[in-house]
């Protein structure tokens, strides 16, 4: 099948909004990877001690607080639309990830259609 032809593209989006439900789905009904639980933990150490008070706290699984200063708002922002809309923190945690898998193919696509543009043009 042609990578230019109107079924490829059809089949390739079909594909991909079948795993991003499915990636979805998961994100909103599984525990995550213990990552997950350290993450709920940090967002306990900053909201409970705020400023730089999180990188002293040994927390509930004695796991330092071993993030980037930038990550706190990003963090904090997570537990607010976890407030806000009743998803679970673990959710918003992994929803950036399924949207950068989403613009990895969007921007690999990019690449190859690209390349294959100028493939043709040297053949001519």
């Amino acid at each position: 099948m042609d990578s230019q032809s109107p079924r490829f593209k059809q089949c390739l989006i079909a594909a991909v909004a079948i795993a991003s439900l499915v990636k979805l789905y998961l994100a909103l009904k599984t525990r995550g990877s213990p990552d997950v639980l350290g993450y709920e933990d940090y967002l306990t150490k900053i909201n409970s001690l705020g400023g730089i008070g999180p990188y002293y706290a040994g927390g509930a699984y004695d796991n330092p607080f071993n993030v980037p200063p930038l990550n706190i708002p990003v963090i904090r922002a997570m537990g607010w639309l976890a407030d806000l809309t009743g998803l679970p923190f673990r959710f918003w945690l992994r929803l950036p990830c399924i949207f950068a898998d989403i613009g990895s193919l969007l921007l690999v696509w990019s690449l190859l259609k690209n390349q294959a543009g100028k493939t043709k043009s040297i053949v001519r």
